[in-house]
């Protein structure tokens, strides 16, 4: 019953205490920080962004008329993310931080105004 951008930030919260920016574990925070806007989407839009490229996401997110800033904001999360579980990119020190707000960012601006 919770709204997609509530569970979202809590989910957020919990990737920013977890640990693993910290641990050096980039790739695994990578995947969870994805999988938590991939919802995200799916809950807010009924796109199902966890089975698309960032490309296709891209994409569907435009026909959707969502703003171009989210948009980009997402694709540049995404691609970033993509290196780091694919082409084992070391990201370097002090992305965390700058990773989670980004999300934030990206939940906030796109959350229904009440």
């Amino acid at each position: 019953t919770r709204h997609p951008h509530v569970i979202a930030q809590a989910e957020l919260d919990w990737l920013q205490g977890s640990g693993l920016w910290e641990e050096g574990r980039y790739k695994e925070f990578y995947i969870r920080l994805s999988d938590i806007l991939r919802q995200y989407v799916e809950r807010r839009y009924d796109v199902p962004a966890m089975r698309l490229t960032t490309t296709e996401l891209a994409r569907d997110l435009r026909a959707l008329s969502i703003e171009r800033r989210v948009i980009s904001a997402v694709k540049d999360l995404f691609d970033r993310a993509d290196l780091a579980k694919f082409a084992k990119w070391k990201p370097e020190s002090g992305l965390g931080e700058k990773e989670i707000a980004a999300g934030r960012e990206i939940v906030a601006d796109s959350a229904p105004t009440p």
